[in-house]
């Protein structure tokens, strides 16, 4: 199926081409060469990023693509500050997070919010944009779901009034083999317009398996099609369906700890066993599994689980505005959106029976519709709205869990026989709704003053529900049938002023308040059903320049902020054989840092460089939760305390008739990041059991290009590159199950070194 659908891209990508036969040819500006300020969205309208009051990263598609930004995963390249790890089993979504605020392992919502067109969750794919903008901070107004932390907008490119678009070809190590086109116009003249794109990335995996497969590989494509209609003046209709299907192995595990320690259930040291003989002890294979992964090094694993995810997703999204006056404009942005996924993962990191966990297919539908009322005019901007939205998951099998008991049949009553046996959840559902009204006003007092304030009126309610059993010999013993439904209403707001202290230079301060909803732990029961929302105060001033010093082109941006955090939402591993998470209000925190960007362009665009720098200060002010006792010394999760990049673009001395030929350079660094909420010793023996592992090192990585552009003066650009110049190994996720139910630590790595090579034709 999956290689018909490629052929289905390459045809389209031929279409592309054909197209592109009888236009005229539009030569895009060079990546790198200039400091253009890109139009961001981040008030829910176009506006310069100097006249918006907050800390903003803006990158256009060909920047994108020149730093070799091909998914969501990439983006801290280009956003020191965003952070991110991997859910369990998938690399196509990573878990954003930023000043700290992520998301609780389980069912706890992201503090990062991603739109695409203005809608959250619909797509992440990195193709075909006219810009990806990031927004740090709570934007409590008008992106109010959930975005304690910020919002990544993904704006797709639009069908313009003449014919455009490109094809893109990528070959590289480990068969990589991607393919990328966008191309689109006018059908009949300014009424009707189209754009049809498309992404499909296939590489091996990086990381092979003792069986023979290969792990952390790339095989999906997507689909879009974009439409614009103008039937009559100050009226357009714009459409954009899409589809993703992705059918990879999926991401690998491998072990990085081991707890040794009695315990009733530990397969590798049961507390028991002298009580009862024939009790089997994996002790010595699990510890020899250890010495092995550690022998081979991370890009060679020796697992018996895992190795399928699957996921397909289709979707709508219908914008209409109206201009009802000059000044006046109603907006309404409608989505649909259906998706399936299912993957199977080996949560123990080694090939013993246990921790094997397959997640079979959950069938998801989302629908929003955004309500909106703009008024702009030279003084005064005012955005009104209405925001619902309705996501369902009808009921499926969360998980089947395999784990080990180590006693013999019988020792302990109506226990489980010895060896292997199942932990069920099924029968789950889930459903979640908010609506919410909101309203912003920005004035402008003075010239030089602008003032803003807004305010949302949030109300959530979520519903969930699962049946838990243990499996063996066919039998379904029950454990628990938990279902919860709990409401939530929530005020968050923002006040806000921008001053032009001159014309090249701009000041502002904010407060703004976050809100993240709670919801139902479908695993736990009495006290433990619902979790409450966690809110946050932010408090961010700055300052943005751009313009010319001796005719180099300069843009700086910096900010300080400080947040107060109250009722964080953690995930607590629950300890025994059965796997059980459960998410708790469990911490407060207060956080302060300092984000900085530059960028410079010499006369003559020959060299450019670019830096970025983010530090965070992050503390728990108390943090203790039942079962791991006092976590307040405890690093904060997904929150480096130091982020940079630094860029630098040399335009070779080449003959203008040959076209222009750069080298590009990019640095990333990150400072030691821990990537699970258990990460400092207590006292607790559970807590210190967990922690092994579950911090990642600092890491550096260098990334070079050289970029051919428009060879010879034609249509097309060829560009060489290698990632991870110096082939670190980066840790991206850690599995702390120490305590129960696996008893080991797992790690997983970011790509080791790959270079490749694009062939890029525009027109």
């Amino acid at each position: 199926m999956l290689r018909s659908k490629r052929h289905l891209m390459r045809a389209c990508c031929g279409l592309a081409i054909l197209a592109a036969a009888d236009v005229s040819v539009v030569h895009a500006a060079t990546s790198g060469t200039d400091n253009e300020e890109i139009v961001v969205t981040a008030r829910r309208r176009e506006e310069r990023q100097a006249d918006v009051p907050m800390s903003i990263t803006a990158a256009r598609q060909e920047e994108l693509l020149d730093r070799g930004v091909r998914a969501t995963a990439d983006l801290p390249k280009i956003a020191p500050g965003l952070s991110l790890t991997y859910s369990a089993g998938r690399l196509d979504q990573p878990v954003f997070a930023q000043r700290g605020q992520g998301q609780a392992f389980g069912g706890s919502a992201p503090g990062v919010a991603t739109y695409f067109a203005d809608v959250p969750d619909f797509a992440t794919q990195i193709f075909d944009l006219q810009s990806v903008q990031v927004f740090k901070g709570p934007q409590g107004t008008l992106f109010g779901r959930n975005t304690t932390g910020g919002a990544v907008q993904l704006v797709p490119q639009r069908p313009g009034d003449v014919w455009s678009g490109y094809v893109l070809g990528r070959v590289g190590e480990l068969n990589r083999g991607d393919v990328e086109f966008g191309v689109g116009g006018p059908v009949i003249g300014d009424v009707l317009l189209v754009r049809l794109s498309g992404q499909l990335l296939t590489r091996d995996g990086y990381t092979k398996n003792a069986d023979g497969r290969r792990f952390d590989d790339e095989n999906r494509y997507s689909m879009r099609a974009a439409i614009v209609l103008r039937p009559m003046e100050g009226l357009e209709n714009y459409t954009i369906l899409q589809l993703t299907d992705a059918d990879e192995v999926g991401v690998s595990t491998q072990i990085a700890g081991l707890n040794l320690a009695p315990a009733i259930a530990s397969p590798f040291s049961p507390s028991l066993a002298g009580l009862f003989p024939g009790t089997i002890n994996l002790s010595a294979q699990a510890q020899q599994a250890l010495a092995d992964q550690r022998a081979r090094g991370p890009r060679s694993i020796n697992i018996d689980g895992g190795g399928g995810f699957r996921f397909h997703s289709e979707g709508i999204i219908n914008t209409t505005t109206y201009d009802i006056t000059g000044n006046l404009t109603l907006k309404n942005i409608y989505s649909y959106r259906k998706f399936r996924v299912s993957n199977a993962f080996d949560f123990d990191g080694t090939n013993l029976p246990i921790g094997n966990t397959v997640n079979p297919t959950q069938r998801t539908t989302e629908q929003t519709e955004e309500v909106q009322l703009q008024w702009q005019s030279d003084w005064f901007n005012a955005t009104a709205g209405y925001y619902w939205e309705r996501v369902e998951s009808p009921f499926y099998q969360t998980f089947r869990f395999t784990t080990f008991w180590p006693y013999p049949t019988g020792a302990l009553g109506p226990l489980p026989p010895q060896g292997t046996y199942q932990a069920d959840n099924y029968d789950t559902y889930a459903f979640s709704q908010s609506l919410a009204f909101y309203g912003e006003a920005t004035v402008k007092v003075t010239d030089q003053l602008a003032l803003t304030g807004g305010i949302r009126r949030t109300h959530d309610q979520r519903r969930g529900g699962t049946k838990s059993a243990i499996l063996f010999n066919g039998v379904r013993i029950p454990l628990s049938d938990v279902f919860g439904n709990v409401e939530f209403d929530a005020t968050t707001w923002n006040v806000s002023a921008v001053y032009e202290a001159a014309p090249d230079l701009h000041l502002y301060a904010t407060v703004r308040r976050g809100y993240k909803a709670g919801g139902v732990n479908n695993t736990a029961l009495g006290d433990g059903l619902v979790y409450q929302p966690e809110t946050v105060t932010d408090y961010e001033m700055g300052a943005k320049y751009a313009g010319e010093i001796d005719d180099w082109r300069v843009a700086a941006n910096i900010d300080v902020f400080y947040d107060d955090y109250k009722d964080i939402q953690r995930a607590v591993v629950l300890p025994g054989a059965v796997v059980s998470t459960i998410t708790e209000n469990a911490a407060a925190a207060t956080m302060w840092g300092v984000d900085l960007q530059f960028n410079v362009v010499s006369p003559n665009a020959f060299i450019t460089l670019s830096a970025s720098y983010s530090y965070l200060n992050a503390e728990y002010d108390a943090y203790s939760e039942p079962v791991y006792g006092d976590l307040s010394n405890s690093v904060f999760p997904q929150a480096p305390e130091h982020q940079l990049s630094l860029s630098s673009v040399i335009k070779l001395p080449v003959d203008e008739a040959a076209g222009d030929v750069l080298f590009r350079t990019d640095v990333t660094y990150q400072s030691e990041t821990a990537l699970a909420v258990t990460n400092r010793p207590n006292g607790d023996p559970d807590n210190d059991l967990a922690i092994e592992g579950s911090t990642a090192p600092a890491s550096t990585r260098l990334d070079m290009r050289v970029d051919w552009k428009h060879v010879m003066q034609s249509d097309f650009s060829v560009g060489v590159y290698v990632f991870n110049v110096t082939d670190e190994e980066t840790v991206i996720a850690a599995g702390t199950l120490r305590g129960g139910p696996t008893f080991t630590n797992t790690r997983t790595y970011a790509p080791p070194r790959m270079a490749g090579m694009e062939v890029r034709y525009e027109f």
